[in-house]
């Protein structure tokens, strides 16, 4: 039990530094995280969400599609395999 709640505490770490990373439009930051995530829960939806929208921003020149400084993109409820990872303040 101890291993999945020290896995979920990683999982969300990444995920609120890919988070921040959006902030910035630091999108290989974002895609290294995001697959970070994966690498732990293959199945997680937000690490899934993270790693696409890091694939458009980079696709798109680095700029992407979120302006820096605005918010970050709610990511998707839940990421199967039983560990749910709720958005900041949710």
């Amino acid at each position: 039990m101890w291993h999945r709640e020290r896995a979920q505490r990683q999982i969300d770490a990444l995920l609120d530094a890919a988070e921040a990373a959006i902030k910035r439009s630091e999108w290989a930051l974002v895609r290294e995280r995001a697959r970070q995530v994966l690498t732990l829960d293959p199945d997680n939806a937000d690490g899934r969400f993270y790693l696409d929208a890091a694939e458009r921003g980079l696709a798109s020149g680095g700029g992407g599609s979120f302006a820096a400084g605005s918010p970050a993109p709610a990511p998707p409820r839940g990421s199967g395999a039983g560990l749910n990872v709720l958005p900041a303040g949710a």
